[in-house]
């Protein structure tokens, strides 16, 4: 049963659409592998010559994003 209280917080997939707005305008017309491994996901992408978004969930660990050269196209 949902809550009627209008203080609830927003349902996860609200707030990562959100937060992710600004990402989905960067790519909107060249699509980009997107995760939170820095090496496999991001940087595999990025030595393939993609662009590649980084997610800072699961894997992710702060300041993991200096580790890459070029650094992501996007860090969410």
């Amino acid at each position: 049963m949902r809550c009627p209280c209008s203080a609830r917080s927003p349902a996860p997939s609200v707030a990562l659409r959100d937060r992710s707005r600004p990402a989905s305008e960067l790519i909107r017309k060249r699509p980009a592998p997107i995760g939170d491994d820095v090496e496999a996901d991001v940087g595999g992408a990025m030595s393939a010559g993609l662009m590649g978004v980084l997610v800072q969930t699961g894997k992710y660990r702060s300041g993991q994003e200096k580790q890459l050269d070029p650094p992501p196209t996007f860090v969410a």
